[in-house]
């Protein structure tokens, strides 16, 4: 049996963290066993294999925390000896990706995986760095801007594109979630809460200056982080603290997604959103930023959503009152969503890890 590894941040939070969860699950069920190594102790979404989480009982000094990550991923990575490794976290530290490259990474078992537009997120600013992909068993990127970007940066043999998948379930019921006396639907906003990337407190603002309050139609925003201090006193000053509800983490969010009018995102930038994937599988249309990347390869404005000028705020607010006024355009945007997102299934997407893992 193969043994593949995907190594993570944490389990929790961000798309690509979600991503080696739901792969984990993906991999087991199609013959492989599996295991993760995850940086942080932050356990949140649904996994599948051997788990070795190195982010518990860490020192409180910096330095002391770094080395003890370190010798604690050495023995993990050692341990697991797998034929494989796949490796979602943000390595834009140069100082310890060199540590890991020169001491622990067996080159050609790992494939690096570039999850945002912003590629250094993903990739040290070094050409010591671009020459160790290229000796890497791939770079995968999720999205073909992502592709085109690195590309552009360096003759990466290696390099292909295999996008997020989604996997929902053939029937599935609406879970439980809770009902709001202060309005009669809703929509919803997913992601960390961090307003630099993900501009929430915008979006908040576009909310305010569109018809939904007036419609009745609240604002959920389901996510963790920084920002949630900043968010509810932008909604308190707003005088909109009965339509817009910091959510939180949830594990009916599919549930939510499911019951939403629709989903909006408002990015600076992204890779795949898989929460724009994920809403039209449940026939959740969306509405989004034209940013980079991804978008522009989910949706097919006027046909599934709404492609909006790249941080047009105010063409933001009048897709969504769009979304609500015209019942027509909505409801072929609704009757197309599942259909549009085949290529993105997990039963298309796992022949590409298949065929890539098991190739010489």
């Amino acid at each position: 049996m193969t043994k593949i590894c995907l190594i993570t941040d944490s389990l929790s939070l961000g798309g690509a963290e979600r991503m080696a969860a739901n792969l984990s699950v993906l991999l087991k069920a199609n013959g492989f066993d599996v295991s993760l190594i995850a940086l942080r102790d932050d356990i949140d979404y649904e996994f599948d294999g051997k788990l070795y989480n190195i982010g518990k009982y860490l020192s409180r000094f910096k330095w002391i925390k770094q080395i003890q990550k370190f010798y604690r991923f050495k023995n993990a990575y050692q341990k697991v000896n797998a034929d494989c490794y796949i490796d979602f976290r943000i390595r834009g530290r140069w100082l310890m990706e060199y540590m890991l490259h020169q001491f622990i990474f067996d080159e050609k078992k790992m494939i690096m995986t570039v999850h945002n537009y912003n590629i250094f997120l993903h990739l040290p600013k070094f050409n010591y760095f671009y020459k160790r992909y290229d000796n890497c068993k791939a770079v995968i990127s999720v999205s073909e801007a992502i592709c085109e970007r690195l590309a552009k940066l360096y003759s990466f043999r290696n390099l292909k594109c295999i996008y997020n998948f989604y996997d929902v379930p053939k029937k599935m019921s609406i879970g439980k979630i809770e009902s709001f006396k202060e309005f009669d639907s809703f929509v919803v906003a997913i992601g960390r809460l961090n307003n630099k990337i993900k501009q929430f407190d915008k979006l908040i603002e576009a909310y305010n200056q569109s018809i939904l309050p007036s419609n009745r139609v609240g604002l959920l925003i389901f996510g963790k982080g920084n920002s949630k201090t900043d968010l509810q006193q932008l909604i308190n000053e707003s005088e909109l603290t009965n339509y817009v509800k910091l959510m939180g983490f949830s594990n009916s969010i599919k549930s939510y997604i499911k019951a939403s009018q629709f989903l909006v995102l408002s990015s600076l930038n992204e890779g795949l959103p898989m929460v724009l994937i994920e809403a039209l599988a449940l026939e959740t249309p969306v509405v989004s930023f034209d940013c980079k990347s991804g978008p522009s390869e989910i949706i097919i404005s006027g046909k599934n959503g709404i492609l909006v000028e790249d941080q047009n705020f105010e063409a933001l607010t009048h897709a969504m009152n769009k979304m609500i006024n015209d019942k027509d355009f909505y409801g072929t945007c609704k009757n197309n969503a599942k259909t549009s997102v085949e290529k993105f299934s997990s039963f298309e997407v796992i022949k590409s890890w298949d065929n890539l893992i098991n190739k010489s």
